[in-house]
């Protein structure tokens, strides 16, 4: 790791804090431990490492001090704490078991990604039926050049490809096959929901199951962008708005999307979706 980076060690308990400060004294890292954020206020840190607890405000305590990134130590993590902790700023996290070899070189990550961002550009675009993404899970050999060459981390990845098949599911669902999400509150006599069985239909309906599915991923100057463009009639996102603010089980795609991604574009009267993440 290069010289020079200082690192903000919050709430971290032992025996794990004495395992870190010793391996600094074997590297490079630059420690400043404290208990709490408060102590920090006023200083400047490269990073955050910060011991999450559920239920308090540790995070945002954190986000006071000055830093340009926040990771994130767990002993257990539910899906709806690791979105809450993305849309707070976290770049990363590990959940236990992990070391503090481990951690250290997810911190290397995080802090060389800028000077590896310039490796290389990349950009494809694909044509898909509906009736073939259904059936594929989607990944990119990019996201497998940029884990190997460290430039970002497996974790970080898989988050990564976690928000890609929200974006197509919800292309695939509620573009080219037409379904709402509401549809899924209504059961029949037997206990099955409407949505499922119209979505069986139509993947078996020529008029929805050839329909197409264009997927683009771009890599340029440290940005990654996946667009996905379908064949639906498209939406307005303000009508979507109060169905992903309840809590009901659908809409919770899009609160991922938000999370993991920088930026999420919806163009062309709602048929077509861009997800950006700088890295």
């Amino acid at each position: 790791m290069s010289n020079g980076f200082s690192i903000a060690v919050i709430g971290v308990e032992e025996p794990f804090l004495r395992e870190l400060v010793s391996l600094s004294a074997r590297t490079d890292l630059d420690l400043t431990v404290a208990s709490d954020a408060e102590e920090l206020v006023g200083r400047k840190f490269d990073l955050a490492i910060v011991e999450v607890k559920g239920g308090d405000d540790f995070i945002p305590k954190v986000k006071q001090i000055p830093s340009d990134a926040i990771f994130g130590l767990a002993k257990d993590l539910s899906y709806q704490e690791t979105i809450s902790l993305l849309e707070l700023g976290v770049v990363d996290y590990m959940t236990q078991p992990y070391s503090a070899l481990t951690v250290y070189e997810a911190l290397e990550r995080e802090l060389l990604q800028d000077e590896n961002k310039q490796l290389m550009s990349y950009n494809s675009q694909h044509s898909y039926s509906t009736r073939e993404i259904s059936s594929a899970v989607f990944t990119s050999p990019l996201l497998e050049y940029l884990v190997s060459s460290d430039v970002i981390s497996l974790d970080y990845k898989q988050k990564i490809e976690l928000a890609w098949q929200e974006a197509l599911a919800n292309a695939l669902e509620h573009g080219n096959l037409e379904l709402e999400s509401v549809w899924k509150n209504d059961l029949d006599i037997d206990g099955k929901d409407r949505f499922t069985k119209i979505k069986k239909a139509r993947l078996n309906d020529p008029r929805y199951a050839d329909k197409k599915l264009t997927v683009t991923v771009n890599y340029k100057n440290g940005e990654l962008s996946f667009t996905i463009k379908d064949s639906g009639s498209g939406f307005t996102l303000a009508e979507k708005i109060p169905l992903y603010k309840t809590e009901e089980p659908y809409g919770r795609g899009i609160k991922l999307m938000n999370a993991v991604m920088d930026e999420v574009l919806y163009e062309n009267g709602g048929t077509q979706l861009t997800l950006k993440k700088r890295i």
